[in-house]
């Protein structure tokens, strides 16, 4: 977010420490799209840290190649797996914050076409963190995780616009 501040910013920020600490700070406070970008930010290193960080090395990143695709284990022991529920639940707030951050960028009238660029921006996002942990040996290539993730990404962006509408709608009656 300093390097964001140095080029948005780029008169008063790259002078010193302190000078930089409080331009982001001042930004912070009186920005909300900074604020937004932030969370949105900081969401995506949480993300990257769970699925690359916080992993131990594989010796074949490739074994499981089509993932887990019920709730259950098939491989012979009924066992529940939530494995697929929180790949979907991960994207959901990404995908959230995303369509938030474009439509404070945007006009509101490209609503349904921000909905599209989400859900591609949640689908390579998450091809991005299969193929960095293909490359890595830091989990396993899956398949499943691409479309699991990608899931998440079109219901946080739903979620966004069923929130979105009823702001217009209250806005309208407000009027």
């Amino acid at each position: 977010m300093i390097c964001y501040l140095f080029v948005i910013k780029n008169n008063s920020s790259g002078i010193g420490i302190r000078q930089t600490l409080k331009l982001w700070d001042s930004s912070f406070k009186s920005s909300f799209d900074f604020r937004l970008l932030f969370f949105l930010v900081f969401y995506c290193a949480m993300i990257g840290f769970r699925t690359l960080l916080g992993r131990g090395l594989f010796t074949n990143p490739l074994q499981n190649v089509f993932g887990d695709w019920a709730l259950y284990n098939i491989s012979g022991k009924s066992v529940v797996s939530s494995y697929g529920l929180e790949n979907i639940i991960l994207f959901v707030p990404f995908s959230f914050l995303f369509l938030w951050y474009l439509n404070t960028r945007r006009s509101r009238k490209g609503i349904f076409r921000s909905f599209f660029v989400s859900v591609i921006a949640a689908m390579l996002f998450s091809v991005l963190i299969e193929f960095s942990q293909l490359l890595f040996c830091l989990g396993t290539f899956q398949f499943s995780d691409l479309v699991y993730n990608t899931s998440g990404g079109i219901i946080g962006s739903l979620i966004y616009l069923a929130c979105w509408k009823i702001k217009c709608l209250i806005m309208k009656n407000k009027k």
